[in-house]
């Protein structure tokens, strides 16, 4: 049985499913103690812990880096914006802004994407046939 001499590694994994396209990439060099460090796209919150958990589940140690690349497949889709569920957004959005303001709480600034990312507000479906039968 040999020894392992090396601990440098790489690895990708890629899928697509309901219009999205993914590749994950793993890489891995020789290092003493264990740092992970993990490249995510914005809006896929929540996935920072159980990957850090997964990937020191599985190496003992170096330097390790996780990356996920997120794209919509071409023609897959077509984004509409719901006005109204938008403008109930905002409406509530400004709700807390004052009762936080009336509690003396400081909140950090919503962006566009933080309420495009809301459910309802901005339909991802499936593109129409445009053709006639």
């Amino acid at each position: 049985m040999s020894t392992t001499r090396s601990m440098t590694g790489y690895a990708t994994r890629n899928g697509a499913r309901s219009g999205w396209r993914w590749v994950w990439e793993m890489r891995g060099v020789n290092g003493r103690g264990l740092d992970i460090r993990l490249r995510l796209p914005d809006g896929v919150d929540g996935l920072d812990q159980p990957l850090r958990q997964a990937v020191q589940g599985r190496v003992a140690r170096g330097n390790v880096t996780l990356s996920l690349e997120l794209a919509r497949e071409e023609g897959g889709a077509v984004a509409r914006l719901d006005r109204a569920a938008l403008d109930r957004a905002v409406g509530l959005l400004r709700e807390v802004e004052e009762v936080a303001a009336e509690g003396d709480l400081t909140l950090v600034h919503s962006t566009a994407a933080d309420l495009l990312a809301l459910r309802g507000v901005l339909d991802t479906g499936a593109a129409e046939d445009e053709t006639d039968s």
